[in-house]
């Protein structure tokens, strides 16, 4: 083994497989850097796309794992051996010749004993071979010319990249950025940006296409393409927007299917963006169930979108179907598919179905249906599609809430409306009742009057007065009550000194009793803007003081609420009416109460008693037809001759949801306490009237009988028998 010829053959090794790396480095250095030249110049001219550029830097990236590999690891894992190595030697040395080879292979393990020489000889020959090298660079088969010319390639290449890439910058820097697939644009003079974007529009919509310049150069106006799904393209203008000097805008009517478009600024052009028309959401079945008042036990029935005449108090329940998917609300967000009742102007979400997003669905307050507001006229449905897109212009669905009537009262007996009664005396009602879901109560009210029969009230004092300072209501002051709500406000006026002349308001309450029954009007007589009247919790007279007249029952009450307010100097106002009777005047004291009456549908006496109420005991039913013998006893005690009861019947019904239905029997009826003696004087009054139409019409029957007789018989009539007397010729 000859330890001298080993370290000189290794060395050839070592040299041979670093010129090789070197070599295959720079080779691919040049390459790759050629090619991210070349990727960058046709990315210039042809801005080519993504796909593209991820195919050139695939490619750079296999010649360097190539490079690597090939020419780098695997030389060194499987370099050349000693006989190899040998040889290139003796190819460059030829004083060596065979010897150099014949010494490497005589040195293998067992190769004397094979080979037939000596020891000895081998020895020799293995000396004489090591001085021979001793002298010898063995390295110089080694050729560092190639490595020496690619390098210059290579380095021109690379110096002359980056010459260009220096005068170039900074486009070349983003180039080199697109090239290494970051997402960036183009460089130009012109940088245009897309600033609308991605669009989802309706059909038939219009858009406005939007976008924006920077760079080196400003255009004066732009253009956008557009590329459609169909096939073909056009090119709009883009003006530039008033009042900016680097947003521009175009607006395409009546979008009727997909495009891309891109946004052509200068030498500039943006990224490509799409716009998708889709049709509108609509609804394409709307099902509806109408469930009843519980207290109907009517249930839930089917109804039809075009008969929609749903009783007050009732749910409306809707499946509606809609054309297309919908957006389906997350948690957390205002829910964009609505129910719109129109009247009462309110909106209702709507549930989307989440396995069917087709499908809605409408709650309230976690109960199936939606409930009917009064006032409701109708319902619209407005939905919004899973990308954004509203219904427009959605159709109306007609809505009548029907009221539920007030029972019916028939007074079959007493006949008359006015009887005379002795104390003793037990008067029979007959009644008939009835009511479309039924009748639950039944009630027999009376009150005891003086004898004259006078119920008009003479005990009002008036409405009780709040007043505040500031025009809010907010800040009281002082409380009084006014018997007439008519004020001029002079500047001695004690209200001016409680409350100043600065801002402040008034708050009337009480409750109005009228003489008679009929229809009345109120009037807020001022020049106030800030003056409200309600009546039983419904205005009556708006801001603007146009007057709705009311129907008025005679001595029944009715809750008043009078507002009014002043933002400067107190400023007159006058509370007015008239009705049957009654012409246009200040509403009396005399009818206005400052203390309400409890129970409002009571009649008041003019000796202030209210109505007492008898209930008369009726099973629940649609249909009712009662008894009730009213003994005057029981009432009649310590009352003078000459008393009047005056009593009528009151029906409720079942409705406690809007109700109940209040109805009363009409007219009020009367009975006079008289004597038994004044009692039989009447009877035998009535017995002796009755008599007389008896003979009347015997009378009457014994002339047809004698015109009949002469008929039969032909006797000759004189004509003037048969006149009226007023009409027979003298005699």
């Amino acid at each position: 083994m000859s330890q001298l010829l080993v370290n000189k053959l290794s060395a050839v090794r070592r040299k041979r497989a670093m010129i090789t790396a070197l070599t295959a480095a720079t080779a691919a250095v040049g390459g790759v850097v050629l090619l991210i030249g070349l990727t960058m110049l046709l990315d210039w001219y042809f801005e080519l796309p993504r796909y593209v550029r991820a195919a050139m830097l695939a490619i750079e990236l296999a010649i360097v794992a190539y490079v690597v590999i090939a020419r780098i690891v695997w030389p060194i894992i499987h370099g050349p051996d000693d006989e190899d190595l040998a040889l290139a030697v003796e190819s460059e040395t030829p004083d060596l010749r065979s010897r150099l080879i014949s010494v490497i292979q005589l040195m293998r393990p067992d190769a004397v004993a094979t080979s037939g020489m000596s020891t000895s000889m081998v020895g020799a020959l293995i000396r004489e071979t090591e001085q021979m090298a001793q002298p010898m660079d063995f390295t110089r088969v080694v050729k560092i010319e190639r490595l020496a010319q690619i390098g210059t390639v290579a380095a021109v290449i690379i110096v002359g990249f980056g010459a260009a890439v220096a005068a170039t910058a900074p486009s070349s820097i983003t180039l080199a950025q697109r090239a290494m697939l970051m997402n960036v644009a183009v460089p130009r003079k012109t940088i245009a940006e897309c600033l609308s974007g991605n669009i989802y529009v309706a059909r038939g919509e219009a858009v406005t296409l939007t976008g924006k310049a920077s760079g080196l150069v400003i255009p004066s106006e732009g253009a956008v393409r557009l590329d459609y799904a169909t096939g073909g393209s056009q090119t709009f203008d883009m003006t530039r927007d008033e009042g900016s000097k680097d947003h521009y805008s175009r607006v395409i009517e009546n979008i009727q299917g997909d495009f891309t478009y891109t946004i052509l600024l200068g030498d500039g052009h943006s990224d490509e963006f799409k716009v998708t028309a889709a049709i509108r959401p609509a609804v394409s079945n709307v099902d509806c169930q109408q469930k009843y008042p519980d207290y109907t036990k009517a249930g839930t029935v089917k109804r039809q979108t075009g008969d929609l005449s749903l009783l007050a108090g009732s749910r409306l329940m809707l499946n509606i179907t809609a054309n297309k998917r919908l957006k389906i609300t997350k948690t957390g967000e205002k829910e964009t598919n609505h129910l719109h009742l129109h009247g009462s102007e309110l909106d209702l979400p709507l549930t989307v179905n989440t396995t069917d997003p087709t499908k809605l669905t409408v709650q309230d307050a976690g109960q199936p249906g939606m409930p009917l507001p009064a006032g409701t006229t109708g319902f619209s449905v407005h939905l919004v599609d899973e990308q954004g897109v509203p219904s427009k212009n959605p159709a109306i669905y007609p809505i009548t809430i029907v009221p539920d009537n007030a029972p019916k009262i028939t007074i079959s007996n007493p006949k008359r409306n006015e009887e005379l009664v002795t104390a003793q005396a037990t008067i029979e009602i007959d009644f008939d009742a009835s009511d479309d879901y039924g009748v639950a109560a039944m009630n027999l009210r009376y009150r005891v009057v003086d004898a004259e029969g006078k119920t008009s009230s003479a005990t009002g004092d008036g409405l009780a007065g709040t007043y505040f300072k500031g025009n809010d209501f907010a800040k009281k002051e002082m409380d009084r009550v006014d018997g007439l709500i008519n004020f001029g406000w002079g500047a001695k006026n004690p209200i001016n000194a409680a409350l100043g002349t600065a801002n402040a308001s008034v708050r009337w309450t009480g409750q109005l009793q009228a003489p008679v029954s009929g229809e009345f009007t109120f009037f807020l007589v001022t020049p106030s803007s800030g003056a409200k009247i309600w009546f039983d919790g419904e205005p009556i007279v708006d801001e603007n003081g146009a007057p709705k007249p009311v129907t008025l029952r005679a001595f029944q009450r009715y809750d008043v609420k009078i507002e009014y307010a002043k933002k400067s100097t107190l400023v007159p106002i006058e509370f007015q009416w008239q009705g049957p009777g009654i012409l246009r005047q200040t509403v009396p004291k005399e009818v206005l109460f400052s203390v309400p009456l409890a129970d409002k549908n009571s009649l008041v006496a003019s000796n202030g008693m209210a109505e007492k109420i008898i209930p008369l005991n009726v099973a629940t039913n649609k249909s009712i037809r009662g008894y009730y013998p009213w003994k005057i006893s029981e009432i009649a005690s310590g009352l003078p001759l000459g008393s009047v009861i005056q009593w009528r019947l009151e029906a409720r019904d079942t409705n406690d949801v809007t109700g109940p239905g209040i109805t009363y029997s009409e007219p009020l009826r009367q009975l006079r306490l008289v004597s038994d003696s004044d009692k039989k004087n009447e009877l035998m009054q009535k017995m002796g009237e009755q008599l007389t139409d008896i003979e009347k019409i015997k009378e009457g029957q014994t002339e047809n009988s004698s015109r009949a007789g002469r008929l039969v018989t032909g006797t000759p009539q004189n004509p003037s028998l048969d006149l009226p007397p007023d009409q027979k010729p003298p005699k």
